[in-house]
């Protein structure tokens, strides 16, 4: 059979550190003071060559993830293609485990790869200048999807300034069962300064700025500085339309987080811990107060979004084998055997819990992620759990079997 080249992108969540909500421009968006810090949670976008364009959805809330031209990622398509003078011909499949509608910038980073893999798809050669001018054109989250590690954007979001920091911050983000969309969120906040009688619109407004001791902390990696200066003025108003987050954001601090607050325009809170051990505590208290749907365990600052080569055979994709099948199991266990010594107090006593799916194994699951490892499923659309990626580790043959 004939073998397609497809373009596979790993596309990082984002999380504000500073969200300072400015005056309302004529143009309908904000004034902004946005400082963004790429995570380690990705969603996954392969792009094969087709003879229209369309799209496919896998992974979490699919449901409501549009697969019609309304579709950030398909529009980010058509802009390159007509850019580039190509036809928009290519089949874009989204595996999502960015959380949707939890404010963590899922639909912009789906939007970022598209530009950024059919960029390499088409051969066009953009630079990331250009990249950038374009991404600013499909939405104001959009042009720090393409560049990723940290950044303070101003304007609506889209004028970056790179920033750079000094270690790994680690985070945990608590999902809710629920949604926020930016609309909604911004227009409660439009009603809330007009019923106080505050000015709303640029022109009556100071100009955001980014707060100096923040951007200081983050500089020189101190986590209990940086904990005291995270802010999102967005975060009382969404918690008026979902006060549900309230208890979320509590059980979260009373765990031990340095700090907890709203992902954006929300619904996922974030939590800033000092290590990954602290990281294990606070996710375990959250799952266990059943105040959220799910945890998602991560560091920043990572790369932005980059593309991979592979290939297609027919109609079915599957990423090019770039490493053998020793090395994966190489370096699985190597990333095992870090993640049980910085996590787990005796490895010998509760190694598995009773359902065999362990926070442990999350850890270990997005470190290989980040490592550069697709974590292959166990069934439909499930991780592997720690007694699978232990059985690997002892038990090569078991690999085999994911």
């Amino acid at each position: 059979m004939q073998k397609l080249r497809s373009i596979t992108v790993r596309a990082p969540a984002k999380v504000n550190m500073q969200l300072t909500v400015g005056g309302r421009r004529n143009d309908g968006y904000h004034e902004l003071a946005n400082v963004f810090l790429a995570v380690s949670c990705f969603d996954e976008i392969t792009l094969t060559p087709a003879d229209r364009l369309h799209l496919t959805v896998s992974g979490r809330g699919t449901a409501q993830v549009p697969i019609d031209d309304s579709n950030l990622a398909a529009q980010a398509v058509k802009l390159l293609a007509k850019k580039g003078g190509v036809d928009p011909g290519v089949h874009i499949h989204i595996d999502k485990r960015i959380p949707i509608q939890g404010g963590m910038g899922g639909g912009s980073a789906d939007a970022a790869a598209a530009l950024v893999g059919c960029n390499a798809l088409w051969n066009l050669g953009l630079d990331r200048p250009g990249l950038l001018s374009l991404a600013a054109e499909l939405g104001s989250d959009v042009p720090f999807a393409v560049l990723g590690g940290a950044a303070l954007g101003t304007g609506r979001g889209e004028r970056l300034i790179p920033l750079t920091g000094s270690g790994a911050l680690h985070w945990v983000f608590a999902i809710a069962p629920f949604g926020l969309s930016t609309p909604e969120v911004y227009g409660a906040e439009e009603r809330r300064r007009r019923q106080a009688g505050l000015p709303s619109t640029a022109d009556l407004m100071p100009s955001p700025k980014a707060s100096q001791r923040l951007l200081d902390a983050f500089a020189r990696g101190d986590v209990g500085a940086l904990a005291q200066t995270l802010s999102n003025d967005l975060e009382p108003v969404a918690l008026s339309l979902r006060p549900k987050l309230a208890a979320t954001l509590a059980t979260g601090k009373d765990a031990g987080a340095l700090a907890g607050m709203l992902c954006g325009t929300g619904a996922t809170t974030a939590f800033l811990v000092p290590d990954a051990r602290g990281a294990q505590r606070v996710a375990d208290a959250l799952l266990a107060s059943g105040t959220c749907a799910s945890v998602q365990i991560a560091h920043g600052p990572v790369p932005g979004p980059s593309p991979e080569e592979t290939t297609a055979t027919g109609e079915q994709s599957m990423t090019a084998d770039v490493r053998s099948r020793e090395e994966v199991l190489a370096l699985l266990r190597r990333i095992w055997e870090e993640v049980l010594e910085t996590t787990v107090d005796d490895p010998e006593e509760n190694f598995f819990d009773a359902g065999g799916d362990s926070l442990l194994a999350l850890v270990v699951a997005n470190r290989a992620e980040e490592a550069g490892l697709a974590m292959p499923p166990t069934g439909v659309l499930r991780r592997p759990t720690l007694q699978d990626l232990t059985e690997a580790v002892l038990d090569p043959r078991e690999f085999d079997h994911w």
